[in-house]
């Protein structure tokens, strides 16, 4: 299958879509974090409205993850932007496969976590989450360096339009 030259409509509805609901997620994991810890410390817990949103959203996010690869896999995506510098390719890549992955894992561990009572879930849905973030960071910071100081118009791929 030949490369696509930009991202298709609905892979860009699902990435701006999935930014939302992380944006969503990160504000109310403070919340399910105290119903979580109040579940293992009394057995028993009411859940918050943030915490419910919470688990609403991380479900979203599994599923409309799989979605995205699915689609990836029958539309392909754009060729990687290579810059010349190895390193700094090689990073982008590896970001890449870890958001794909990370967003994949993270809500799969916290629904292991939440439906399942699994305790090592909820500590590596929190670590993979920290990690997650830090990549997000990266990617957000990369797409901006290609924006505003390489000039290179990356951000057109992934435009609404």
């Amino acid at each position: 299958m030949a490369q696509p030259e930009k991202y298709s409509k609905l892979q860009i509805a699902l990435h701006w879509g999935i930014a939302a609901l992380l944006v969503v997620s990160y504000f109310s994991a403070d919340a399910m974090g105290e119903v979580w810890r109040t579940l293992m410390r009394t057995g028993e817990t009411e859940p918050t409205a943030a915490a419910r949103a919470h688990v609403l959203v991380g479900i979203a996010i599994l599923a409309l993850m799989a979605l995205r690869v699915v689609v990836r896999i029958v539309k392909g995506a754009p060729p990687a932007v290579e810059t010349g510098k190895p390193l700094q390719d090689m990073a982008a890549k590896g970001i890449h496969i870890g958001l794909y992955v990370g967003l994949l894992a993270i809500p799969a561990a916290g629904l292991a976590a939440w439906f399942g009572g699994v305790k090592v879930a909820a500590e590596a849905h929190e670590v993979l989450f920290n990690i997650g973030m830090i990549l997000v960071i990266g990617h957000v910071a990369a797409a901006l360096l290609h924006q505003f100081v390489l000039k290179d118009n990356l951000l057109a791929r992934m435009r609404v339009k």
